[in-house]
Formats: structure tokens, sequence, C-alpha cells
């Protein structure tokens, strides 16, 4: 394992693209997303629909709203980001080590596990109380697919000189390595809130 993306351990890329040469961020973001879907099918297994639809307390999300509100969140940004990698892949220049921007950045800070500040969840991103998981769990895991592929296509992309608006709110923009992190430390930190949903806390 290594430090990784916004302080956190991933697993090591271990791939020729990264033998003899510096960690390739994109190939541990998409490590990263197929290992979200591992452990959520973890959390599944010797659990029932109950368990997954069982508020913890009064005003929290159950288990399955918080899945819900994950694949609500990866909806709603890949369509643009699938977008924004067209747009830097017709510049036809190529960027080596992209970074996060500002703003990427901040919500990167206050969206992953441990944030000091909470980000206010939209009204749209807000999850309805949800009966039946195995519909939505199996669309998490698809979306887990295509985010790995689109992490994994966006190598050697200019992908800091493309910006994409934030779906939770427009006018913020944030360029396409930052929606890629985003992605993932904000899966971590639900997927962290489903482990508490199904303990009860």
């Amino acid at each position: 394992m290594q430090a990784g993306i916004h302080g956190r351990e991933l697993p090591r890329c271990r791939s020729r693209t990264c033998a003899g040469g510096p960690p390739d961020p994109l190939e541990n973001l998409a490590r990263a997303f197929e290992v979200a879907g591992v452990r959520l099918e973890g959390l599944r297994a010797g659990t029932d629909d109950a368990a997954w639809c069982a508020a913890p307390g009064p005003g929290r999300w159950s288990a399955a709203q918080c899945l819900a509100h994950l694949v609500l969140t990866s909806e709603a940004l890949l369509p643009g980001l699938r977008r924004g990698l067209e747009q830097a892949r017709e510049l036809g220049l190529t960027e080596d080590r992209p970074r996060q921007d500002l703003w990427g950045w901040l919500l990167a800070k206050g969206s992953g596990p441990g944030a000091r500040w909470k980000i206010r969840t939209p009204p749209a991103f807000d999850p309805p109380p949800v009966l039946e998981v195995a519909p939505l769990l199996e669309r998490f895991l698809d979306l887990q697919r295509d985010q790995a592929q689109l992490a994994r296509a966006a190598r050697d992309l200019p992908l800091t000189r493309v910006k994409i608006p934030s779906p939770f709110q427009p006018r913020i923009r944030y360029n396409l390595f930052s929606a890629l992190v985003l992605l993932a430390v904000h899966q971590e930190r639900h997927l962290a809130q489903v482990e508490r949903a199904l303990n009860g806390k």
C-alpha cells in the first residue's frame, strides 16, 4: 500500500507503466474504484434488505440510502467527465503528472473521510427511502467498472487543461483529474457510512 489520493492509502500500481518510475495516480484511482466494488460486495454478504434499509437513527441515512446517494452522484458526474475526456483527447497534448486544482482540492478535503467540515447535500442528491437493495448494488458495481475504465483511459491526457462543472453546484468548475479524485474520496466517505449504518451507528 502507498500514501495515495488525499493522504489515503490506495492499492499500489504495479503495472509496467509504473515500473521504474513514480506511482501512476490514474491507475491508483482505477484500483480504488475496483476496491470499492469489492468492499461493497463484502458488506452485502450475509446481510438482508432489512438491515440495509433500516436507518440507524432519526434523520440519518440507511446503508441503502448511502449507496443510492453514491449512484446518484456518479450518474450525474460521469456524462460531464466523458465529454471532458473527449475534449482533452482533441487537444492532442499529453500530461505526465495530473494535479488537482484549488476547487478540486478543497472539495476533496470536505468530501473525504474524516473531513473537518461538512458539505451540505443538495436536495437532488438526497436519496429517498430504499426498499430493494439488489438492483442498487448491481448499478453501483457497473458504475465502478465504468469509473475504473475512464481513469485508465485518461492516462497521458491533459486533464488539468479541461474543466467541468460540479453536478452539486454548477457554478463551481474543476479539472478532470479533480473530478476523478472527488469520486474516489466521496465514495470512501460514504462506504464508511454504510458500514456504520449496518452496525446501527
